[in-house]
């Protein structure tokens, strides 16, 4: 039940660290080859290793630099655990697949023919990347604790400047509604679930269970409310599409509104993709049975549902 989705905006910003000093190994490295090339053949090949050493550390100081820029805001640590929590359901299962697994107990017991000394260990109870899926999700419920906050700023917001279509207005209004329920109840029964609080606070609502439940039926009324918001912010595009090329009235459509009605497409795009997979998964947590989704595409889906937002998130990390 921990796997629940979460708002896009930042709870902090914690600034980056500054850049690392560079590492002298490549000038040292190349005057070392450079006092004594000619000596002998080893030395005169360390000239090609200083530079390539010394351009891999650059690329991993940059790599390290975009991702502490990742982690720094509450919205991209949330997408990078997200999809380290879902990708290890996904590998778990691509390498418990019948086909691999009969190739690897062959390799396996090639391995032991020719080293009879060798032992196998005992296998652990929960599978090591199910484990790690399972920590990465009981960490994320764990910051989601914090989410009525933006939660309070995002019902603020649109308050203060809410859409000027009746329809999407009402949308908005709703999804603030939803999400605070769902938020709301996820913390209570987590935190029931730690101990934190005592359970016989959830004893005449059903108890812990109907809790998660009713959590995440919030949750799958924010994904139907955002199909609608979709259709209508559809709706009203063609309209206006139609409304620029009318008769006389003819407009030409400058670059920059082109460019912004593109960005809107995209992001349009993207809202769709994330609701189509979150959809079967929110029904499948929100019934008692579930819908029998075999547990490889619970992992496909959550993985799908964040990656667009991943790309988007990593790509701007690069400014």
């Amino acid at each position: 039940m921990g796997d629940t989705k979460e708002p896009s905006g930042s709870l902090q910003n914690i600034p980056a660290q500054p850049e690392a000093d560079k590492a002298p190994i490549t000038t040292t490295a190349t005057d070392a080859v450079a006092d004594t090339a000619g000596k002998d053949a080893p030395k005169a090949a360390a000239v090609h290793c200083g530079p390539k050493l010394g351009a891999a550390l650059r690329r991993a100081d940059i790599t390290m630099g975009r991702l502490n820029k990742l982690i720094s805001t509450s919205a991209g640590r949330e997408t990078a655990l997200a999809t380290i929590d879902y990708g290890s359901r996904v590998l778990h299962h691509a390498l418990a697949s019948p086909a691999l697994l009969a190739v690897l107990a062959r390799l396996h017991h090639s391995l032991r023919q020719k080293s009879p000394t060798s032992s196998t260990s005992p296998s652990a109870t929960t599978p090591p990347l199910l484990a790690l899926s399972a920590l990465i999700s009981e960490a994320r419920t764990t910051l989601r604790l914090f989410n009525l906050i933006p939660f309070w700023v995002w019902g603020s917001h649109t308050a203060k400047s809410p859409p000027t279509d009746p329809i999407l207005r009402g949308i908005a209004f709703g999804q603030v509604f939803v999400n605070v329920i769902f938020q709301t109840l996820e913390n209570v029964g987590w935190l029931v679930n730690k101990k934190v609080l005592p359970a016989r606070i959830l004893d005449r609502f059903g108890g812990l269970g109907k809790c998660f439940l009713w959590s995440v039926r919030a949750w799958l009324g924010h994904i139907l409310l955002d199909f609608a918001r979709l259709a209508r912010e559809w709706v009203l595009a063609s309209r206006r599409a139609k409304e620029d090329s009318k008769g006389e009235k003819k407009e030409v459509v400058g670059e920059e509104e082109a460019v912004k009605r593109k960005q809107a497409l995209r992001e349009w795009r993207k809202s769709l993709v994330g609701d189509l997979a979150w959809l079967p998964l929110c029904v499948h947590w929100s019934l008692e049975k579930g819908l029998a989704i075999p547990e490889r595409w619970i992992g496909m889906l959550g993985l799908l549902a964040g990656m667009w937002r991943l790309h988007d998130s990593w790509k701007a990390t690069a400014s």
